[in-house]
């Protein structure tokens, strides 16, 4: 953003901003007050879609209208850009309550909320570009004026400010204007580096504030090109392993939709119980939690084997008629394997062909449309973590991650 924007939102914070610990920020609060501070940035699915279903006021948790500076409970309060008449269901109430709830279970809350404080901006629009939503816009400078309006609430209560960072939901847009994968890539880094430096001049501290994303793949197809909405997912993951400060929490095609691209209201509550758990991991512990993901690839006996991070399980209950369970492999000519077979162990799985899987094939997973999952009209698979050793379990949900899209050289 440019330096007198920055300067005017510091000066708005009062004395430059409260110091944030650098590490274990929440292993102190029976000592200390504590104001925990969010942003939430993006489009549609982050400002919301369907009506609000979180229509209580959870452990005490503070907010801001849309794009607004006043800090009010965060429950019921309407957006005022002329778009929504009324309040939608945006991730922040679930990143709110999920916050809370991994504090409480790790015995950090006590009993008066209100000694330690969570605050969720909001700063979103629908249809926007991630270059509506960068440094230097109108929508980013609010979201750290929201950041700078926290730190004079917390110093009229003598409270210590965490800058967590922010949630961020975005890129069916670019998908549609036919953003190039590079673009869209170098995009999120800068975006989520100057937040992170933005961040610090208004609340000191060595803690990084994390922007953290969801991958989204809402359209397989752009209405502009063709073929953008992988590259645009593929922007994303590239984005994640490069980045310390950009995070992917999650995919979105694991979601119960609404309609072809927009997660239903009681999806978004799940979502942001997944990026505060991010959020949370590294306050708590200073670790960036990884998504599900592939690590390595080789070939056995002419299968295909993927190596994730964590176990993998095919799901055969949410997700149970996905085409391969959305691999697709492709010999030196870029011609398609048929799928023959698919089997699951430890941290890996097996897949098999009707042709045998050479080394140096490529692969790809998630760039299928996804079968039984109507109206959602994207990409996707069923490769997820096993149930057990049990997850986080958030509104009586668990909490699996899902295998994040991704492609490669089989090694």
């Amino acid at each position: 953003m440019t330096a007198n924007s920055l300067q005017a939102v510091v000066a708005a914070s009062g004395s430059g901003g409260s110091v944030s610990r650098t590490s274990d920020l929440l292993a102190s609060t029976s000592a200390a007050a504590i104001l925990l501070f969010a942003g939430y940035r993006g489009q549609s699915n982050a400002k919301g879609n369907e009506g609000a279903i979180s229509l209580r006021q959870q452990y005490k948790a503070l907010g801001f209208a849309n794009t607004l500076s006043t800090i009010q409970p965060l429950v019921g309060i309407a957006y005022t850009d002329g778009v929504d008449s009324a309040e939608l269901e945006s991730p922040r109430y679930g990143f709110a309550e999920g916050l809370r709830q991994l504090m409480q279970d790790d015995g950090l809350a006590p009993a008066a909320a209100d000694i330690n404080e969570i605050v969720v901006g909001l700063s979103a629009q629908g249809g926007t570009s991630l270059a509506e939503n960068t440094i230097g816009t109108e929508r980013y400078i609010a979201n750290l004026a929201q950041l700078a309006a926290s730190v004079v609430h917390a110093e009229a209560n003598d409270q210590e400010v965490v800058d967590l960072g922010d949630g961020f939901d975005q890129g069916e847009r670019d998908a549609i204007l036919g953003v190039t994968r590079a673009v869209h890539r170098s995009g999120l880094i800068e975006m989520a580096t100057g937040r992170d430096a933005d961040g610090r001049e208004i609340v000191p501290g060595d803690n990084p504030r994390l922007t953290v994303a969801t991958q989204t793949c809402s359209a397989v197809k752009s209405y502009a090109t063709g073929d953008q909405g992988w590259e645009i997912a593929m922007a994303q993951i590239e984005a994640h392993r490069a980045s310390r400060l950009y995070t992917i929490a999650c995919s979105t095609y694991q979601w119960p939709f609404a309609d072809d691209r927009h997660r239903t209201a009681a999806a978004q509550r799940l979502v942001g119980a997944m990026q505060a758990r991010v959020m949370y991991m590294m306050a708590r512990w200073g670790v960036r939690r990884e998504p599900l993901m592939i690590v390595q690839t080789y070939v056995d006996a002419g299968d295909l084997i993927l190596i994730g991070n964590r176990s993998l399980v095919v799901d055969t209950v949410d997700v149970s008629a996905q085409v391969g369970c959305g691999i697709n492999v492709y010999d030196t000519e870029g011609a398609p394997l048929i799928f023959d077979t698919v089997e699951a162990f430890g941290r890996g799985l097996r897949f098999s062909f009707t042709n045998s899987v050479e080394a140096g094939f490529t692969w790809d997973y998630g760039n299928i449309s996804m079968t039984g999952k109507a109206p959602y009209l994207g990409g996707g698979g069923n490769i997820r973590q096993p149930s057990t050793p049990s997850p986080l379990v958030f509104d009586g949900v668990e909490l699996n991650d899902w295998l994040l899209l991704d492609e490669g050289i089989v090694g």
